[in-house]
């Protein structure tokens, strides 16, 4: 499939996922909690392949150090925010905004990663 057609398929699975766990309260919730995983396990090693690639050599480690250091203070930061979003809004509510307001963040970084990423490469993303 490539890299730009596998990463947009993984912003599509955010709306996927959130929409159906937000929509049910069933067992069958996990099929939609499956597409999280599913993009989790895609984008993780595309995206340090494509950083491992991008990154001089000297600075491969630091780059991925630095990636996995933010993703992990996104947690941080965003955690306490979500948690009242919850006890304002209930589970369901909160899990259908948060779906929307990550697909619009996932898609606005897609783009621009997409169009870096041609740039740097001097090649077409595969897509």
């Amino acid at each position: 499939m490539g890299v730009r057609a596998t990463l947009l398929g993984c912003c599509l699975l955010i709306p996927l996922g959130y929409a159906g766990l937000s929509a049910t309260t069933t067992a069958a919730g996990v099929i939609f909690y499956l597409a999280f995983m599913t993009l989790r396990g895609l984008q993780g090693p595309i995206l340090a392949c494509v950083m491992q690639e991008e990154a001089p050599h000297d600075d491969r480690a630091s780059v991925l150090s630095l990636v996995a250091l933010l993703f992990r203070l996104s947690f941080v930061i965003v955690g306490p925010p979500v948690g009242a979003l919850i006890d304002r809004l209930g589970m369901d509510a909160a899990l259908a905004l948060l779906g929307m307001a990550f697909t619009v963040v996932s898609l606005a970084a897609f783009f621009p990663f997409a169009r870096a990423h041609e740039q740097i490469s001097g090649r077409a993303v595969h897509g």
